[in-house]
């Protein structure tokens, strides 16, 4: 048992006042390879500790419509914030399948990104070539609507 002139040890880590070390500018850069991206948070909303940060998606919407994914989107985030998620939330698939992974410097983002650029997500749009048993494009029902079929 791990104790102290001034009793036991703290029986759970607390989460560090990450407001206070942001400022140090001390950051990561996180590539994230799901295409809505991820919101990230630390504490408990409504308390002073509470913080979050939004990692951005790797779909991005174009002309309201269309979208154009991207091997990954990155973002910068403060390292006491992300070591401090990292470290809860080592159990997240998106840690464990590394959909999203943490570096010191964009070059280094971007060579990971290209490299993993063929590995799947799950989340990829479905092909309208091969669609699934029972699953219609929206142009071929509307042309059966028109046609009175």
């Amino acid at each position: 048992m791990n104790s102290n002139a001034n009793g036991p040890a703290a029986s759970a880590p607390t989460v560090p006042d990450l407001k206070q070390v942001a400022g140090n500018g001390a950051k990561y850069i996180v590539a994230c390879k799901l295409p809505n991206g991820l919101k990230l948070e630390m504490g408990k909303l409504g308390e002073d500790k509470y913080e979050t940060f939004t990692l951005s998606p790797a779909r991005r919407v174009i002309a309201q419509l269309a979208t154009e994914d991207r091997p990954a989107s990155f973002t910068e985030v403060p390292k006491a914030f992300m070591d401090a998620w990292m470290k809860k939330h080592s159990w997240h698939p998106a840690v464990r399948k590394r959909l999203l992974n943490v570096f010191d410097d964009l070059a280094s983002a971007q060579a990971w990104a290209m490299d993993n650029s063929q590995n799947r997500t799950g989340f990829e749009a479905l092909s309208t070539k091969d669609l699934p048993k029972g699953v219609t494009e929206v142009e071929d029902q509307m042309r059966k609507v028109r046609s009175g079929a």
